[in-house]
């Protein structure tokens, strides 16, 4: 055990920090613990202690997170001190080797609570000893001391003489902590006030007449060499020395005049060493605290006669220069003992800042007071202003006396530190406050000094006059305040809490000036708004308070730019902030005082609202403002007394969601700045999800590229999003960069990449491979430079390696040419993906390196297979965006798809670029799946490209966010090339859609008219579908000897120079959703003749005027209408100019865009707010194959429906994984993470948190199940009251006798009596009785994520422990069902049941539920049940624990318990109920652990003999009743057996338990020896 805890405070003392260390750790007293605290040393100091530390486990470092002082240091020791004793040693000083060894023998025997030692002073630069302040040191005063032991009565004469260093004593530990003595950490000359906090409290103190310190003196940087104001300190100290001689009752007439003129010396020495720079502030700092406790000519007459005339100079003058004055004898001495009686009568404090224009009129309306000027006391403190107010302030400081000034350096934001500074200078015994800009009537001073006089009150208030807000009229009580009369008085603000109502100014008012220090009230610093917790803490602390309706003050608020402005016209975020910080200080106030009432303080947003709406933030300062005051507004719309009007009310919902894009929108509506809204949209994300896309672009890929270039170049910043498998995107990035068509600023992200760049490794890959080796494969090198070599068996290919520049990115296995298999790999070999099939589904596994698991997502449906799996990357892909951004699926067909993405992670947009009715392609046909039609439910707006499909689609679906907005395409200068006059383009895919045949049987016509004609195709053949129509088409043009006339040029980038130099293009298609050709041609000033196919000709060409449509499929019209130009080319070129002028006009990037920005912030203003998956159901899986299966039917049968199923196997051995497969090859909401490595719960719980996406969570343990309605029962609850946590009943299943039954401790019934919602405020001791268990309850998932909530992974047991109380703690709104939803199975297997070493995890489980309370700041209120809970709990477990385990289990609590006797500077033992004392002391108090058996079992046998007699009392024999009988009795013992301290449910284990203890007590008798025959009397009496 340690004996001494040596606390060393570090700051910059390399050159001496060796020295001092190695005097303390060769101690010849061994056991000592030394806790360094250093204090942000710049220097090699922290360095040293580290190597020190490194060789000597004793040693605690304390790193301070900023420089704190000697104060903090040492209260920071003192917080982790264990030894028995504390002694201080400074770090450049050392000391005699037998110090702690001497001194502890000492104190220990002498049972003191402060042991003196005496001290040698060390020259450091003689390096010698030396006779400084030799009578001080050695403590010469108490030589006259005849006491052993003494106090501080004893030494009555000398007390002030003893030397206040801490070093020169040692402290009881205990004495300490019972007394709540530390350093005041604010100030220097803390040793000082530690003293005589230490001194006063003492009762046994002795002096050890040895030489045992030695103080090194004449040292560079020593913390007492200063240049700076710090030297004032000693009049804070003064002060609280002051207080504590008050607390103590010792402040009598011999100690006043001790301790007068005790610091009357060292205030003058300290004085005389501060630089000039600072005297006058310190003078004044002097006067103002002289001025409090010298107040009558006998506190004067203790003042010793060379100090008398400089305090009264202090006290009269008025400036440091007069005060020098008199003291050199410049001037005859002018103040005397009875110019006492013209102190001032009200000290009025007014801080300045940059009001030159204003204060002559202030400071005037003072001075013209009725009251008398000469009685009142005005103090200026410019707060470092820039204009010409210090040069005003100084003009009155030279005119009038009474006028002080105190100028800061630095500028310190807001009124609250210049009024606090005015406070403490302030002299008189009342005090007043009056702006700069404001002014007092003439009476002001006069009425409220008469009534706080005539009332002995602490507050007076009055009315004010408002020149801004209330056109120059004073308030109306009654119509403002619900105030009725002209004067309310009440000795308690409780009286009347309407008094809070009054507009919370402090400058019309006037406060008792020691009612104010006393009760420790200070205006908050750096904050706006001060007064309003100022004032509302004094009236909570008032014991007189008096409202008076008469004008004092006329309020002139100011409105203007930057430092002109008033506080209450100022609307910057430094301004907003800063209100919302001082309401939660507000609000702390009111939880404390009035926690009924916070109502009060909430109605402050009232006003900050205002505020906020006139606002001109940027987006990152409304989010920065929106995320700190988010939980006020949570509480206003909670609090039944306040109501926010209809216009506000979604700004107050979005601000408390964090919902910063909806504050935006309703910021906009608000105020009309549409500006905001704009830049919203230009911070987002904005995401095109393409399901491929190739080096060769068709329409669908040109129209999405050339969309992504023109929102990139409008500053959006936007990444297109692919989904196939098996592409070599860096081949098709860097060719769609060559072409043009791919911004350099546009990502392209393919989510294989994706997952393969998150696992890939910066080392060195080694797996290259030369592809073209020869060996049983055949090789194929695809058009995307990748290389396949395939493998066959019997002539079938069973798999095949696909390479990325020589290494293996993908294998794929086949049987019966399906592919059963897939798998894809890093670059240095890591298989990140795989696809395998399970009972005749796909799963799709992402392998994690760095957190080594998998997550496993099943197959959606048929159609597509992929669905769940896509979703999974988007998802990833929006979480990982700041802001909420924009997901645009660009749908062809059913694939990919969004409408599983959640609403609450992305604003989601639907883009048609096809036509999804099937032949005939018109309305009234059957439908095609296009994910954009299919989800459009779940999406927040579909876009066609016409007007025509937005109609059709409106009138099939009745749905009515279809939108219209058109591809484009971009401006191009002509070259003005000529055309040729034969040349007929087509430029399109070959494909079966684009009806290319028609147009070759229409040109079969024309060429019979028109030999020279030529038809002249572009487009691409890439895929094998293409490939095939090519094929086909040329056959027919070959067999009808066309090959003259039509030739195909295939797929160019240069389109537009081919379009160009043609007389007209055609398309023929069978349906479209645009035809991006017809505007490329038209743009090119080249007529486009089209089919009237659905969607697009009608939509883009006039007919006959710009182009010309032709019925659809009629080949002859078709080849008539190209014969008509070819006839009349003068014709095609007028119709080409008109059609570029419609393309200009209508169709160019710049006029489309901007319907696509508008769309976005309609969106924005009218997005889904609710969550798609309502519920993640997480379920730790660990060998419950057995089990499983009743879990998950009674999930999936759930009636609430919108859930998701994440099981997490913890690397199961049996056949858990091959059930959850099953299970997830029937329900698609299961998703399935598997687990390398087996972690244990609180790891498995932890990823299925982070998987979650529902809106609220629940946990199931994989060997329970849940009743069908449970989910959907809980879940209307959380939703209807915006609970953050809901708690049902549970009912246990006993695996062997296959019987329900139920327990108290999951019953919970104690929660029916509670508020319908409730928190751990509500429940206080009850707070530990709800059951720990994550199972019975749900959680709303954003408190767990936000506030990074997990259960701990470093324990085998119990991590569910610290898992509630966090959460618990931090929910604001709780509800319990008394319904038993929950049903838990309880078997020998369970990890629960189990008695092992696992139990040991108990004892850090419940240190880390105490530090939770503690960092909540509520350790106070719960101490000493957190502590009783700690030890029964501790206690129950090892009574359950099997006896092999029972010696290494006492041990860990032993040393638990030993290391943690004070918690927080509470003593633990003083908190415990009897029968957890015992045990606890049994504990602390035995050496041995047969030692430790014997006590418990003496009292644990008077247990037993109480229980007999009770059991015979109540006709019960405990002999004779079998242990399973013991419940029908529950009820009838009832009280009598809780009264006896014995819990008649755990008696079977109080049985074992016994019988352990008297086979032990056997052994320990029959080993005794004959000199313990006292003992063994002892024992043998216990057991007559």
């Amino acid at each position: 055990m340690v004996k001494v805890s040596v606390i060393i405070p570090v700051y910059n003392v390399e050159d001496y920090l060796k020295e001092c260390l190695d005097s303390v750790l060769s101690q010849t007293l061994k056991d000592i613990e030394v806790i360094c605290v250093d204090d942000c040393s710049t220097d090699d100091s922290l360095k040293i202690l580290q190597e020190y530390a490194n060789n000597d486990d004793r040693i605690k470092i304390i790193k301070n997170e900023k420089n704190s002082g000697q104060g903090f240091s040492r209260n920071e020791g003192i917080k982790k001190a264990t030894g028995e004793y504390i002694g201080f040693v400074d770090s450049d000083d050392f000391i005699d080797l037998n110090l702690f060894e001497i001194s502890f023998k000492k104190a220990k025997k002498l049972d003191l609570d402060v042991l003196l030692f005496k001290t040698f002073a060390f020259d450091n630069e003689l390096k010698e000893l030396t006779d400084f302040n030799k009578n001080y040191l050695s403590l010469n005063c108490l030589d006259n001391i005849d006491k052993l032991v003494f106090s501080h009565y004893d030494t009555k004469e000398v007390t002030c003489n003893i030397s206040v260093a801490p070093w020169c004593k040692l402290y009881k530990n205990d004495f300490l902590v019972e007394n709540n003595i530390r350093f005041p950490e604010d100030i220097i000359f803390e040793d000082e006030v530690f003293f005589y906090r230490v001194y006063l409290n003492a009762k046994r103190v002795s002096l050890l007449d040895n030489y045992l310190y030695y103080y090194r003196v004449n040292r560079r940087n020593s913390t007492m060499v200063r240049k700076d104001n710090k030297f004032m300190d000693i009049v804070d100290a003064f002060r609280l020395i002051r207080q504590e001689f008050i607390k103590t009752n010792n402040y009598d007439y011999e100690y006043k005049k001790f301790l007068f003129n005790k610091f009357f010396y060292s205030i003058f020495t300290r004085f005389n060493e501060t630089t000039d720079e600072f005297k006058n502030e310190f003078f004044l700092k002097v006067k103002s605290d002289f001025q409090s406790f010298l107040k009558t000519r006998n506190d004067l007459n203790l003042v010793y006669g060379s100090y008398k005339s400089k305090v009264l100079n202090i006290l009269f003058c008025n400036s440091y220069m007069e005060y020098c004055s008199y003291e050199k004898k410049n001037v005859p001495q002018k103040y005397s003992m009875k110019d006492i009686d013209t102190f001032f009568r009200i000290s009025i404090i007014i801080p300045v800042y940059n009001m030159e224009n204003f204060l002559t009129r202030a400071i005037d309306s003072i001075i013209n007071q009725s009251f008398g000027f000469n009685k009142l006391e005005v103090i200026l403190v410019d707060d470092c202003s820039s204009d010409n107010s210090r040069k005003i302030i100084e003009e009155y400081c030279e005119k009038y006396d009474n006028i002080k000034s105190v100028f800061l350096k630095e500028n310190s934001g807001f009124a609250g530190k210049p009024r606090n500074i005015g406070l403490r200078y302030a002299s008189a015994d009342y005090v007043m406050f009056l702006d700069p800009d404001d002014s007092y009537f003439e009476d002001a001073c006069n009425v409220l000094y008469e009534k706080i006089t005539n009332e002995n009150a602490d507050i007076v208030s009055g009315n004010f006059i408002d020149s801004f807000f209330q056109d120059s009229k004073k308030y109306d009580w009654e119509d403002k305040f619900e105030l009725k009369g002209d004067e309310i008085k009440v000795n308690s603000i409780k009286e009347n809490m309407n008094l809070f109502n009054v507009y919370p100014s402090v400058w019309a008012k006037i406060f008792k000036k020691d009612f104010i220090l006393s009760n420790n009230i200070w205006f908050p610093e750096h904050l706006p708004g001060q007064d309003l917790f100022f004032v509302h803490h004094a009236l909570f602390k008032a014991k007189g308070i008096v409202f008076i309706n008469k004008e004092i003050v006329y309020y002139d608020a100011r409105d203007g730019d930057d430092d002109e402005i008033s506080v209450s016209c100022n609307n910057s975020k430094k301004v907003l902030i800063g209100l919302i910080k001082l309401y939660y200080k507000h609000l702390s106030l009111f939880e404390k005082y009035a926690p009924n009432n916070i109502d009060i303080v909430l109605k402050s947003l009232y006003y900050w609202i205002t505020k906020f709406i006139d606002s001109n933030l940027d987006l990152n300062e409304i989010k920065e403002v929106v995320n700190l005051s988010s939980i006020l507004f949570q509480k206003f719309l909670e609090n039944e007394n306040l109501q926010v009007s209809k216009d506000k009310f979604s700004l107050f919902k979005a601000i408390s969601n964090k919902d910063h894009d909806k504050v935006v929108v309703e910021l906009v509506k608000l105020n009309g700045n549409s500006s905001k809204l704009d830049l919203l949209i230009k911070n987002k994300n904005i995401f095109l999800l393409c399901y491929a896309l190739e080096p060769q672009i068709g329409g669908l890929a040109k129209a999405v590229l050339t969309r992504s270039k023109k929102l990139s170049e409008l500053g959006y910043k936007v990444t297109i999003l692919t989904v196939d498998f098996g592409q070599n995107y860096e081949f098709v990035i860097k060719k769609l960069c060559e072409s043009g068509y791919l911004d350099d600023k546009v990502d392209i992200v393919n989510l294989f990449d994706y997952y393969r760049n998150k696992n890939e490794v910066s080392s060195k890959n080694d797996n290259l491979i030369d592809v073209n080796l020869k060996s049983n494969y055949k090789l194929v090198h695809n058009n995307d430079e990748s290389v396949d070599r395939n493998y066959f068996e019997n002539g079938v290919k069973i798999k095949t390696e696909r390479y990325f520049d020589n290494y293996l990115a993908i294998e794929k296995y086949f049987q019966n040419d399906k592919c059963i298999r897939e798998k894809a790999f890093t670059k240095d070999g890591f298989c990140f993906y795989e696809m395998f099939i399970k009972n005749n589904r796909e799963f799709y596994c992402l392998n994690n390196r760095k957190d080594c698991n998998s997550v496993c997502i099943g197959a959606a449906h048929e159609y597509n297979k992929q669905l769940h799996f896509q979703t999974f990357f988007v998802e990833e892909i929006c979480r990982n965006c700041e802001e909420k951004p924009f997901l645009i699926i660009e749908s062809t067909g059913h694939i990919p798809s969004i409408g599983n993405v959640s609403s609450d992670i992305a604003y989601k947009i639907g883009q048609l670029h096809g036509n999804i009715f099937k032949e005939p392609y018109v309305k009234g046909s059957d439908i095609q799946s296009f994910s954009a039609i299919n989800d459009k439910d779940n999406l927040d707006s579909v876009v066609t490209l016409t007007e025509s499909q937005k109609k059709d689609l409106i009138d099939e679906f009745g749905y009515e966010r279809f939108t219209s907005i058109p591809n484009f395409v971009e401006p191009i200068n002509l070259k003005n090339v000529e055309k040729n006059f034969n040349k007929i383009s087509f430029t399109s895919s070959i494909s079966f859609h684009k009806n290319l045949f028609d147009l070759v049987k229409a040109f079969q016509i024309v060429i019979k008219s028109k030999k020279e004609a030529k038809l002249e195709i572009f487009g691409r053949a890439y895929l094998q579908w293409e490939i095939d129509e090519l094929n086909k088409i040329k056959s027919f043009i070959k067999e009808n000897n066309m090959e003259n006339n039509i030739t195909f040029r295939g797929y160019v980038d240069n389109i537009y120079e081919e379009v160009e130099d043609s007389l007209c293009t055609v398309f023929t298609s069978h349906s479209e959703g645009f035809c991006l050709g017809i505007l490329e041609s038209m743009l090119c000033a080249t007529p486009a003749i089209a089919f009237n196919f659905n969607y697009g000709p009608s939509d883009i060409i006039s007919n006959g005027k710009d182009g010309i449509i032709v019925n659809q499929y009629d080949v002859d019209a078709l080849a008539k209408s190209i014969i008509d130009l070819l006839d009349n080319p003068n014709k095609a070129i007028k119709m080409g100019k008109l059609a570029r002028k419609n393309v200009l006009n209508n169709f160019v990037d710049d006029v489309v865009i901007l319907k696509w920005e508008q769309l976005f912030k309609d969106i924005i203003d009218k997005h889904i707010e609710e969550s798609s998956i309502k519920l993640s159901v997480v379920i730790p899986v660990y060998n419950t194959g057995e089990y499983i299966d009743k879990c998950l039917s009674s999930i999936m049968n759930q009636s609430l429906k919108e859930i998701e199923i994440i099981c997490i196997d913890d690397c199961s051995t049996d056949n858990s994984l091959e059930r959850l497969y099953e299970f997830a090859a029937r329900d698609e909401r299961i998703k399935i993470i598997s687990l390398n490595e087996n972690h244990g719960q609180g790891f498995a719980r932890n990823v299925g948190i982070k998987y979650a996406k529902g809106e609220y969570l629940s946990f199931i343990d994989a060997d329970d199940w849940i009743e069908l309605d449970a989910f959907e029962s809980t879940y209307s609850s959380a939703k209807k009251n915006n609970l953050d946590m809901v708690i049902f009943k549970l009912i246990n299943y006993n695996c062997v006798s296959k019987e329900f039954y139920e327990t108290d401790y999951y019953n919970i019934n104690f929660l029916k009596n509670e508020k319908e919602i409730f928190n751990y405020k509500d429940l206080l001791n009850k707070l530990f009785s709800i059951p720990v268990g994550p199972v019975n309850k749900i959680y709303k998932t954003s408190i767990l994520k936000e506030n990074n909530i997990s259960f701990p992974e470093v324990y085998s047991m119990f991590e569910d422990n610290p898992f509630f109380y966090e959460v618990f703690l931090l929910a604001n709104k709780v509800s319990f069902i008394s319904n038993p939803f929950y049903f838990r199975r309880v078997h020998d297997d369970s990890i629960m049941q189990n008695r092992n070493n696992k139990i040991f995890d108990i004892v850090p489980v419940l240190d880390e539920v105490i530090s939770i309370f503690l960092k909540h700041n509520i350790f106070e209120e719960f101490d000493h049940i957190l502590f009783n809970h700690k030890v029964s709990v501790i206690k129950m477990w090892y009574e359950r624990l099997d006896n092999e385990y029972k010696y290494d289990f006492y041990k860990c609590i032993k040393e638990n318990f030993e290391k943690n006797k004070y918690i927080n500077n509470v003593l633990v033992e003083d908190k415990l109920t009897k029968e957890n004392f015992d045990f606890y002391k049994s504990i602390i108090e035995s050496d041995t652990f047969k030692e430790f058996n014997l006590i418990m079992l003496l009292k644990l046998k008077n247990i037993k003999y109480n229980v007999q007699n009770y059991l015979f009392n109540s006709n019960l024999n405990e002999q004779t009743m079998p242990l399973d009988n013991f419940n029908v009795y529950n009820n009838k013992l009832g009280q009598r057996v809780s009264s006896s301290n014995f819990n008649i449910n755990k008696y079977e284990d109080k049985i074992r338990y016994l019988n352990y203890c008297n086979k032990m007590l056997k052994k320990e008798l029959n080993e005794l020896k004959l000199n313990n025959k006292g003992f063994f009397k002892q024992i043998k009496s216990k057991f007559k």
